[in-house]
């Protein structure tokens, strides 16, 4: 049986119509969870992203009044689902921004897994992106450098279970993670949806798009593909919605 279990790892302070949803409720300052997701198979134990850092450095670096609470460091999170960080076999980054990828030294035994196109672009950024992928540009140290990594270079099975699709948009290398369970496919969607406020078209037809994304028509084409890959929206897992923890498993 496969499981996926979202984890909490803290809350992000943002404006929502420049970060959530664009040009929707800007000036809206709203708290965001930023989440990781347990998966476990018959064999393995695995992450999809890692989360934040802890208080000082989300609120100081990246988004004042964000905060992390005690119990929500990764590792943490995990033992409050009865799981040891020595259980983690496999940790696939949706992408490398500062909310995704922390506290990786914590999974000793973990194979960590990333797109190409991604690690390149957070390795020379444009400096519009220097904060999002903490670059030594601006006095930060990457997380994702100390970890070590298996590069993917497009679509990928990771698993029976689990398949990686690459989807840029909100960044270059940015992937989805779709997750076939006992009753049906899954998708993870990293921040390619950060909530599902992004999959509703307005009157004109178009997505209420993530405000905090490098390329509109991929975007665009990204949503598409994970409500075909989903068949409907109840069955895509966003990036940043609260929303999602009124299940605490999905099956």
């Amino acid at each position: 049986m496969v499981s996926i279990i979202p984890l909490k790892t803290g809350s992000i302070y943002c404006d929502k119509g420049k970060t959530i949803t664009a040009n929707v409720d800007a000036g809206k300052m709203v708290y965001i969870p930023a989440i990781a997701w347990l998966i476990t198979t018959p064999s393995e134990k695995i992450l999809v992203d890692l989360g934040m850092p802890e208080t000082k450095i989300a609120s100081e670096k990246h988004y004042l009044g964000s905060y992390q609470l005690p119990g929500e460091r990764i590792d943490q999170a995990l033992q409050l689902q009865n799981i040891r960080p020595e259980e983690i076999t496999k940790v696939i980054f949706t992408h490398l921004h500062w909310d995704h990828c922390q506290n990786g030294h914590f999974f000793p035994n973990a194979k960590f897994y990333v797109q190409k196109k991604e690690l390149e672009f957070a390795r020379t950024p444009i400096e519009t992106y220097f904060r999002s992928y903490d670059h030594p540009g601006i006095g930060l140290t990457p997380s994702f450098e100390k970890y070590p990594l298996t590069i993917l270079d497009g679509d990928a099975q990771i698993t029976p279970e689990m398949q990686v699709i690459l989807t840029s948009g909100h960044s270059p290398g940015h992937q989805i993670v779709v997750v076939d369970t006992a009753s049906g496919p899954y998708v993870i969607a990293g921040d390619a949806v950060l909530c599902y406020e992004n999959l509703i078209p307005g009157a004109d037809g178009d997505f209420i798009l993530p405000g905090r994304h490098k390329d509109t028509p991929e975007t665009i084409a990204a949503i598409h593909k994970i409500l075909s890959l989903a068949g409907e929206p109840g069955r895509v897992l966003p990036g940043h919605d609260e929303k999602v923890f009124r299940k605490k498993v999905y099956d």
